[in-house]
């Protein structure tokens, strides 16, 4: 299969995580107290303790939900980069931001699976709580990496014409989303909403190119 077609692939699996990032928010979404603005404050913390609070087997999916989000990530970026060769520099500036997005998504993930079961075991909600907020911090340091390589690949394709102007723009504005994402709690939302649009939308353009 050409890498472009595995990129298309790659870009769906990355349309499915974003929806169910948007689904997750919803079921974590702070149920007590304040809601509006104060409710999107809190949603980071709500989120974590919606994590720990999974049994043992919802706990590590959900945890190794972040991690996989490294593969398609990766590949995608490497797809990308073939289509706009013309642009090489941004380009190899775009896969090495989505590989270290990768490196810190597989950390996010894969930490808490291995923590966080004898954490819960010697009952130290305290040692919980700081493992939630490392997972956490690597997973929006994550975000923060993929939004550059965002920026990146929507700058080349406005220079190199190879990708539609709208979606060049729909990628820069969800890549500073994205890099903003750790201080701006609705950005929490906005990001997979855009990030949705997107990679459905690299999708169907990377499989209907010419090999």
């Amino acid at each position: 299969m050409h890498l472009r077609k595995i990129g298309a692939v790659m870009a769906f699996v990355l349309t499915i995580q974003f929806l169910l990032t948007l689904w997750f928010i919803v079921l974590a979404w702070p149920k007590e107290g304040p809601g509006g603005w104060a409710a999107l404050n809190g949603l980071a913390d709500s989120i974590a303790a919606y994590i720990a609070g999974l049994a043992a087997t919802p706990f590590m999916l959900a945890s190794l939900y972040n991690a996989v989000f490294c593969v398609p990530a990766i590949v995608l970026a490497v797809a990308l980069q073939e289509h706009l060769a013309e642009a090489r520099h941004r380009m190899l500036l775009a896969v090495i931001g989505a590989a270290i997005a990768g490196g810190l998504w597989l950390a996010g993930g894969i930490i808490p699976v291995v923590t966080v079961p004898q954490i819960m075991a010697a009952n130290d909600t305290s040692a919980l709580r700081a493992v939630c907020g490392i997972a956490i911090g690597l997973i929006l340091a994550a975000t923060t990496a993929a939004g550059f390589a965002a920026v990146l690949v929507g700058s080349a394709g406005i220079s190199t014409g190879r990708l539609p102007r709208l979606l060049c723009w729909l990628l820069i504005v969800g890549g500073v989303v994205e890099i903003c994402e750790f201080a701006v709690p609705v950005f929490l939302i906005i990001d997979p909403t855009l990030g949705t649009i997107w990679s459905l939308w690299l999708g169907f353009l990377l499989l209907r190119s010419p090999d």
